[in-house]
Parts: structure tokens; sequence; C-alpha cells
């Protein structure tokens, strides 16, 4: 069944397609992150800092393996 995106304190709720074209791809590389985020006021201390929030915790290592040597 479909569940509403978006957050619980909202009036409205996002659509997936609205979601999809705001986030960022997991397989971008820095000058593509900079490219997207820039355009929505953050800078490239703003990327490090979301970035760090990421690095802890799991994931498969074909989210990343493409890049890893790269």
């Amino acid at each position: 069944y479909p569940l509403p995106l978006g957050r619980r304190d909202s009036l409205t709720f996002a659509n997936r397609s609205t979601v999809l074209a705001n986030l960022p791809s997991p397989t971008f590389n820095v000058t593509a992150l900079i490219s997207v985020l820039g355009p929505k006021g953050l800078n490239f201390t703003d990327l490090v800092a979301l970035s760090g929030g990421h690095t802890i915790g799991r994931s498969n290592c074909s989210s990343f393996d493409n890049r890893l040597y790269n």
C-alpha cells in the first residue's frame, strides 16, 4: 500500500517525484554534489557537514565499490 512521504509535523506530504528530484544520488561525486546543493543555498562546508553525518553506519559494498579505488 502507498505510504505518504515527508515530515510528520507538516500539513502536506512530499510526493515521490519531488523527493527524487531534490535528493542527490548516492552515486554522485563531489563535483556533482556541489552542483546540486549550490542552487539550494548550500556550500562546500555544508556538504562536508552533511556527508559527515552519514559516515557512521553500515552499507553494502555494492553501494560504493565502483568509487572505492577511483
